[in-house]
């Protein structure tokens, strides 16, 4: 498939080249790359916390139900051991 030249604004190939390490310049619709792979770099960095919230959450209920005890009861334990020093 050829392509006819660049259609609806977008032009044939982003130049997304970057000199001396600098952030790549922009193409001429003034975005460094299209909608869609900013919105896939959103989704991806979205999934990535809610991944890392959620293995927080399980981490904190499976350590709970291995010692079989509740916050209330480690905070009751701790404030024993406190008394009896």
């Amino acid at each position: 498939m050829t392509s006819t030249g660049p259609q609806r604004g977008w032009t044939e190939k982003a130049d997304v080249s970057t000199d001396d390490n600098t952030a790549p310049s922009m193409n001429a619709t003034g975005m460094t790359a299209t909608p869609g792979l900013h919105m896939a770099r959103a989704i991806i960095a979205m999934t990535i916390t809610v991944h890392a919230s959620l293995r927080g959450i399980t981490g904190m209920v499976t350590q709970s139900a291995l010692t079989g005890r509740t916050s209330t009861e480690i905070a009751r334990r701790a404030e024993s051991e406190v008394a009896r020093q």
